[in-house]
């Protein structure tokens, strides 16, 4: 579960913005299974290693959720 000050960089956590602005400019994006805890342990472990914040993060869970509704990711 993210803490207070990460949520903003897991993707799928906040409204769509405006489509002619790409919130992921210039981040990569880590996929992970939010259900597993060595991945969780991972996360933190970039969190903890990335004070660039280059990076942001989407589960697994939320990108099938996506697709399953016929949304875009």
């Amino acid at each position: 579960m993210a803490a207070e000050g990460e949520t903003a960089r897991l993707v799928g956590s906040t409204p769509a913005a405006e489509p002619e602005e790409d919130p992921l400019e210039g981040h990569s994006v880590i996929l992970f299974d939010g259900v597993c805890l060595l991945c969780s342990k991972f996360i933190h472990f970039v969190l903890d290693h990335d004070p660039a914040e280059r990076f942001k993060f989407a589960t697994l869970q939320v990108l099938s959720g996506r697709l399953g509704r016929g949304m875009n990711i």
